[in-house]
């Protein structure tokens, strides 16, 4: 830039040096910057915070000195990245725009899908390389995955109203249940969202379908023994109990020592001996109906949620090879030579 046509290479000063004015950037980037360019490496801090790396991405895109800092940029970044994830929508934003400027193709990728999953539809919250083009592909991937985890959870809603999927009484109690959970998120009661889902997020729609449940158990009354039936439930996991059986047996059992010591029917009609014989009729059905298959789509949809490509999603093409550099016991993947 010295040696171009500007006013910053042309312009003598009184003191007789060519003056360069940076406005709006951070000055420990910029000393941190000049120090690594003029070989002053002892004074060159080995580790710094994700947010002044952020500033220093920040300061080498706009000079583009990538080459000059990226030795130092990949000791950092192999640092940083040891750390503990965050939920933090700017640190989302400075991994972003880091990795994209130094071009590091894994973790940009492992941090735009964050991104994805976690955003619901706000602007970056930083002025950085690479976010404004980064952001409007990344909120067209999360318009379209919540589409689809959508369009599941509301066809299962289509379902159980139009559909018999067990019993009546079943897909009632399932359809009641799915429609009053999904109610405690404000974002999906009512009618469905539409597009571009405003304040909502991919992770708080899974989490909101995870979180799904019913009754632990249940019965339902079906034919009597001497009319047998296959059992309708079998697709939905729900098996012949014994319980009113054994109840029976047990009543059967007391009247029949009620009868023997002369026991009748009392005055309000009850026959211990008689109404046994009628329990003892009666078959019921053990339902384990549940949400589980619609919780496995929506993992299933949530799973396949990929981040970014630098290269096929945002054109920024990898240059020179990538360089591995040691850090604690390992190597680990950072800037290219």
């Amino acid at each position: 830039m010295m040696s171009g046509p500007w006013r910053e290479a042309n312009e003598i000063h009184s003191d007789g040096l060519l003056h360069w004015t940076f406005d709006g950037f951070d000055v420990d980037a910029i000393s941190i910057i000049l120090r690594i360019i003029h070989g002053l490496n002892r004074q060159v801090r080995r580790t710094i915070d994700l947010g002044m790396l952020a500033q220093v991405s920040r300061v080498v895109d706009y000079l583009d000195c990538h080459e000059a800092i990226e030795l130092y940029a990949s000791i950092w970044v192999a640092y940083l990245n040891g750390l503990p994830l965050t939920s933090l929508h700017a640190d989302w934003d400075s991994w972003i725009s880091i990795t994209g400027v130094f071009r590091n193709p894994e973790i940009f990728k492992k941090w735009t899908r964050v991104a994805i999953v976690e955003k619901q539809n706000s602007p970056p919250s930083l002025e950085l390389p690479i976010l404004t083009q980064a952001y409007d592909t990344i909120d067209s991937l999360r318009q379209q995955h919540l589409d689809a985890i959508l369009s599941c959870v509301y066809s299962h809603v289509s379902r159980l109203s139009e559909t018999k999927t067990c019993s009546s009484e079943c897909d009632a109690m399932l359809l009641g249940t799915l429609l009053r959970q999904l109610h405690a998120h404000p974002p999906l009661s009512g009618l469905r969202p539409a597009a571009p889902y405003e304040g909502l997020s991919i992770s708080s729609v899974v989490k909101a379908v995870r979180g799904l449940s019913v009754m632990p158990e249940w019965y339902s009354k079906v034919q009597p023994v001497d009319e047998p039936a296959p059992n309708p439930f079998d697709f939905w996991g729900a098996r012949p109990s014994k319980l009113q059986q054994k109840r029976a047996k047990k009543a059967k059992k007391k009247a029949s020592s009620s009868s023997s010591s002369g026991a009748v029917a009392d005055g309000w009609g009850y026959d211990p001996a008689r109404d046994g014989e009628d329990m003892e009729d009666i078959t019921v059905h053990e339902h384990s109906c549940s949400f589980d298959d619609l919780i496995a789509m929506v993992n299933k949809l949530e799973v396949e949620i990929q981040g970014l490509d630098l290269t096929s999603d945002l054109g920024i093409q990898q240059v020179g090879s990538v360089m591995k550099v040691s850090f604690g016991s390992g190597f680990v993947e950072g800037a290219t030579l």
